[in-house]
């Protein structure tokens, strides 16, 4: 093998003439449907069992868990028309999972205070 004979980098057989940047202003053709999300386009809505909630409130514990749990149903509610239809059993079952799971609690509860008045 001859040094001289060495080809460049890029230079294969097979390889388009034309650089990338031709084949990036190029759209490909997409067979598939171009879908918009229903929820995109639905205002946001605020939870409904929040009301005015005072201060006060949140430093009952029995009161706190209601609003905790209230918020999350309202959550897999709101979410059920991109889930699909979930069983009460299904939703009641998910209540109580989010509802004491530390993370997802306080979330909940650091927003409920940051509406609370």
């Amino acid at each position: 093998m001859d040094i001289k004979n060495i080809k460049g980098p890029g230079s294969f057989p097979g390889m388009p003439s034309e650089g990338p940047e031709a084949n990036a202003s190029s759209k490909p053709e997409s067979q598939f449907a171009e879908v918009v999300a229903d929820s995109a386009s639905q205002p946001v809505r605020g939870a409904e069992s929040l009301g005015q909630v005072h201060r006060a409130e949140l430093d009952d514990p029995a009161k706190l868990e209601s609003l905790v749990r209230a918020c999350v149903s309202e959550l897999i509610t709101a979410g059920e028309g991109q889930l699909g239809q979930i069983s009460t059993a299904d939703k009641q079952s998910l209540t109580d999972f989010l509802s004491s799971d530390p993370l997802f609690r306080q979330q909940i509860e650091s927003y409920l205070r940051k509406v609370a008045s």
